[in-house]
């Protein structure tokens, strides 16, 4: 399977960030809101999950799902585990 990590910007600067798991579950980031959602592979929301700060990145990574999120000095959200 290939697993991407997706940055799109629109023109006020307002970004989404998403990324896909091994078994096709997408997440969702929005920077300024805190905020990621789940969706199946099928497009079928699961579950949002709120992050304290301001999301920098979303990356699917060999250990799971990480948000990197914070203003000044980077938090990581391990948001999942693979097994």
């Amino acid at each position: 399977m290939i697993v991407c990590n997706i940055q799109l910007q629109n023109k006020k600067d307002s970004f989404i960030k998403a990324t896909i798991d091994d078994k096709g579950n997408i997440y969702v980031a929005t920077g300024m809101l805190g905020v990621v959602q789940k969706f199946n592979k099928n497009g079928d929301f699961i579950k949002s999950i709120l992050i304290k700060d301001d999301i920098d990145m979303i990356k699917n990574e060999r250990d799971g799902i990480h948000v990197y999120a914070g203003k000044f000095d980077y938090t990581d959200y391990h948001i999942t585990e693979k097994k």
